[in-house]
């Protein structure tokens, strides 16, 4: 049995297996997972598995996605032209609003929530995109995120 194959069989046991400190780690969900069978493929197979185990590590770190500066007017996709032509024909429309109510208690941290909604608009660029016609073709515009979240507040408290 070739070091992969071994992998497969611990996967499919919920067995997990690492490298620690140049040691192989083996995990069994629960005692008595692996058979005598299987704990002397492993010891066979150490070398093998370490070496390929510390090779998937090296491969799996990725850099993160680089944030990508929008300057430009960027084409619409297929599905934002498709609602963009479903606007133009049937005007403004809330079909694709999801209202949601939401009671908070206690006292209220404005500051926090300003910043936590200002985070949330910085990190999708959906929520700064706008659309515009430009001869007659749609494009979208993601704006800078230095704006913020223009946060208005309604004291409904006398009204109940």
């Amino acid at each position: 049995m070739t070091a992969h194959e071994l992998l497969i069989q611990l996967r499919t046991l919920n067995v997990r297996i690492s490298v620690e400190q140049g040691r192989l780690r083996v995990v069994e969900p629960a005692p008595k997972t692996l058979s005598d069978r299987m704990w002397n493929e492993l010891q066979l197979q150490k070398e093998e598995l370490r070496r390929v185990l510390q090779n998937a590590t090296k491969t799996r770190r990725r850099t993160p996605i680089p944030h990508m500066q929008r300057q430009q007017d960027i084409p619409l996709s297929f599905a934002q032209q498709r609602l963009w032509f479903l606007a133009q024909l049937e005007g403004v429309s809330e079909a694709y609003h999801v209202p949601q109510g939401l009671r908070l208690r206690g006292e209220l941290d404005r500051n926090a929530l300003k910043r936590a909604l200002d985070r949330i608009v910085w990190r999708h660029e959906a929520l700064r995109t706008t659309f515009h016609s430009v001869n007659g073709q749609p494009v979208q515009r993601v704006h800078a995120s230095g704006n913020g979240f223009a946060l208005q507040e309604h004291d409904l408290s006398v009204s109940a």
